[in-house]
């Protein structure tokens, strides 16, 4: 039995570029200097109750959680969470971003984290708004719900779903050390190439093919 990604991440779209910021310093929403991004559904078995938790367990009022969704608006739960931790102000909800902008959204992010929950009838399958960051030169934190540790294997950093403070240490640990972010993101890069790129998978599919 072979196991492959259904398709792989565009390397010549989703890479990274000395000029990340030109995309996105012309959006109103974006503007302060460290940006922790979350892309994907504004849903509690996507664990945004766990980031929201661990970004204001991290204090830094220069920082700012910025939310990629297709959602327009945050459900009436996590905007109460929000004021209640008191980072409504650092939170960034941009929706509806065309999808030849998207890769210059995700290259702006300092840091991505996935904070997925396991739940009784879901646990996160593959993750694969992950590879689209590696892919990017962004450091990448996962939680450990279904496939994540395994797609990020080395080239990133794990907690414990539903741990905030596990979460935040994590957080803390990027947040304050430029070079392991660096060789962080230079190892999602390296992994992506090596596994999850379109070319990779189209080899390895052909190849799957030849053997049949």
């Amino acid at each position: 039995i072979t196991v492959l990604p259904q398709f792989g991440v565009d390397t010549g779209r989703f890479h990274p570029s000395e000029n990340d910021d030109t995309v996105v310093s012309s959006h109103p929403q974006i503007g302060n200097p460290f940006r922790i991004g979350y892309v994907g559904r504004l849903t509690a078995d996507k664990g945004l109750e766990t980031l929201f938790r661990a970004f204001a367990e991290l204090g830094k009022s220069e920082a700012e959680l910025v939310l990629l969704s297709s959602s327009a608006k945050l459900p009436e739960y996590f905007r109460d969470l929000a004021e209640e931790l008191n980072i409504t102000r650092q939170i960034k909800l941009i929706a509806g971003v065309a999808h030849t902008n998207f890769p210059g959204y995700i290259r702006s992010l300092d840091l991505q984290v996935l904070p997925s929950l396991t739940t009784t009838s879901w646990k996160e399958q593959f993750g694969r708004v992950m590879i689209e960051g590696m892919a990017s030169g962004v450091p990448v934190i996962g939680s450990s719900s279904g496939a994540i540790p395994e797609v990020l294997d080395t080239a990133g950093l794990t907690f414990k779903e539903g741990d905030a403070d596990d979460l935040c240490d994590k957080m803390i640990k990027l947040y304050s050390d430029p070079v392991l972010r660096r060789k962080l993101g230079e190892a999602g890069q390296a992994r992506v190439s090596k596994k999850y790129s379109l070319s990779v998978i189209a080899q390895k599919t052909r190849e799957i093919y030849q053997y049949l």
